[in-house]
C-alpha cells in the first residue's frame, strides 16, 4: 500500500472520513474571503509554509492583539476536568500579558525584555492550557524557518462535496535537532492554505477548527475542539474545546498598559536531573495500579513518563513518553500524587524535569489476580 511520508494513504483516508462523520458539513464554515491567492500549483512546502502563515495569530509583520476565550477540558489520566478563560494582550514575543483563570488553576503571566513575570501561581502553568489557546492562535505549531527542512507530502482528498488538500508532516535528516516536529496531518481547504482540520498519523487524535474568519488577514477558528480515541472506549472522546468569546486589535494605548504589577515574582528557573537524582528527592510516592486490561491480556513492560515539578515539590505535569497503551494511565494518577523535596539552583527553588519509569511485571503468567502483578 502507498504511504505519504511514513503514513499509510488507508490511514489518512481513515481521518477524512472521520471528520466528516465527526464534524458534518455544517461545522465546516468558510471565511469571509481568502487571506491569500489559491495556490495549487505550489509544492507541498510551500503549500504548508503558507498555512503556517496564514493560520492563527503569529507570525512576523502581527499587529498587537486581544483575544479572550473560554475552554472546557475533560477528565482523563493525564488532567483533571477544568473550565475557565484565557485572556492574552499581545504586543510581541516579549511582551504580553496572559490570565488565566479557571477552576484548577489562576496566574497571569507577563512577557519582558527582562524575562517573564507572574502574579498568581509562580510554577509553569500546566501544558494543557497553551495547548487549548495554541488552538487558535497556533494551530500549526512549526516555526516558519524549519518548513523547507521538513518531509512534506500532499495528498488530494474528496468526501462527499468537501475537497481537501492534506499535508503529512515529518522531520527529516536536514531538520535542526532543536526543532521538534512530530509527525502529524493538516488538511487544507483545496481552494487556499485555509486550516479545517489536523490529526495524528493514524487518526487517532484530531482537531477540528469550524467558524473562521478573517482577522487582519489572518485565518481564525473562533471554535476549535481535540478529539482523542481512548484504547477500550467507544468512539472518540473530545479531550478539550475552546471558544474564540473576543478578538480585537489592540490601541495603542492600551498595549502600553500590560506591563507587570511590582509584586509580580520572576519565573523559576528549570533544572534537568536523571532519574536516580530526582528519586533521591522524593517524599512520598504512591504506586501504580496495574490496569486490569493489561493483566487480562497478559501485558508487561515498561512505560516511561516525562515530568515537571514545581517549586513547591508538587507534579505539575506529566507526558507519556513509551510504553504500552494498556498499561498506560494509572502511572499519571499516581504521579499526581507524588511529593519531592523542591530541587535548588544558585540556592533558590527551581522547578525540576525528569523521566520516571514504572515497570509491570507478571510473576506469575496466566494468573489475572492483584498477587500475580507487580508495578515498581
Amino acid at each position: 500500500m502507498r504511504k505519504i511520508a511514513g503514513v499509510r494513504v488507508a490511514s489518512l483516508w481513515r481521518v477524512l472520513l472521520l471528520a466528516t462523520a465527526v464534524a458534518g458539513h455544517s461545522r465546516w464554515m468558510p471565511a469571509q474571503a481568502p487571506a491569500t491567492e489559491p495556490a495549487a500549483a505550489a509544492t507541498a512546502n510551500e503549500l504548508l509554509l503558507q498555512a503556517v502563515q496564514a493560520n492563527g495569530l503569529n507570525g512576523a509583520g502581527m499587529k498587537p492583539w486581544h483575544i479572550r476565550v473560554s475552554f472546557d477540558v475533560a477528565a482523563s489520566f493525564l488532567q483533571d476536568a477544568d473550565t475557565g478563560t484565557i485572556e492574552e494582550w499581545w504586543t510581541g514575543p516579549t511582551h504580553y500579558k496572559r490570565s488565566i483563570a479557571s477552576k484548577n488553576f489562576v496566574q497571569t503571566e507577563y512577557g519582558t525584555e527582562s524575562g517573564v513575570r507572574r502574579v498568581g501561581v509562580r510554577n509553569d502553568a500546566p501544558p494543557i492550557y497553551s495547548t487549548v489557546l495554541n488552538g487558535v492562535i497556533r494551530p500549526i505549531n512549526i516555526p516558519e524557518d524549519a518548513v523547507a527542512s521538513l518531509s512534506v507530502n500532499k495528498a488530494e482528498r474528496n468526501v462527499g462535496d468537501l475537497h481537501f488538500s492534506c499535508l503529512a508532516t515529518e522531520a527529516s535528516k536536514t531538520t535542526p535537532s532543536k526543532v521538534k516536529v512530530a509527525p502529524w496531518i493538516y488538511c487544507l481547504d483545496s481552494a487556499h492554505p485555509l486550516l479545517r482540520m489536523s490529526s495524528s498519523p493514524n487518526g487517532s487524535g484530531r482537531m477540528f477548527l469550524n467558524h473562521i474568519v478573517l482577522f487582519e488577514g489572518k485565518y481564525v477558528a473562533k471554535q476549535v475542539e481535540y478529539l482523542l480515541d481512548v484504547p477500550g472506549g467507544h468512539g472518540p472522546n473530545r479531550i478539550w474545546s475552546v471558544q474564540v468569546e473576543q478578538l480585537e486589535g489592540l490601541k495603542d494605548e492600551d498595549a502600553k498598559g500590560i506591563g507587570p504589577p511590582p509584586d509580580a515574582l520572576a519565573a523559576p528557573s528549570t533544572v534537568t536531573l536523571s532519574e536516580t537524582e530526582a528519586r533521591a528527592l522524593l517524599l512520598d510516592h504512591p504506586k501504580a495500579v496495574y490496569p486490569r486490561i493489561a493483566q487480562a491480556a497478559q501485558v508487561s513492560g515498561d512505560v516511561v513518563c516525562k515530568i515537571k515539578v514545581g517549586v513547591d515539590g508538587h507534579v505539575i505535569w506529566t507526558e507519556v513518553i513509551s510504553g504500552n497503551a494498556m498499561l498506560q494511565g494509572s502511572e499519571s494518577e499516581a504521579l499526581k500524587k507524588w511529593t519531592f523535596k523542591p530541587a535548588q539552583l544558585n540556592g533558590d527553588a527551581a522547578e525540576m524535569e525528569t523521566t520516571i519509569t514504572f515497570k509491570y511485571k507478571i510473576i506469575w503468567p496466566g494468573s489475572t489476580s492483584d498477587a500475580a502483578v507487580k508495578v515498581e
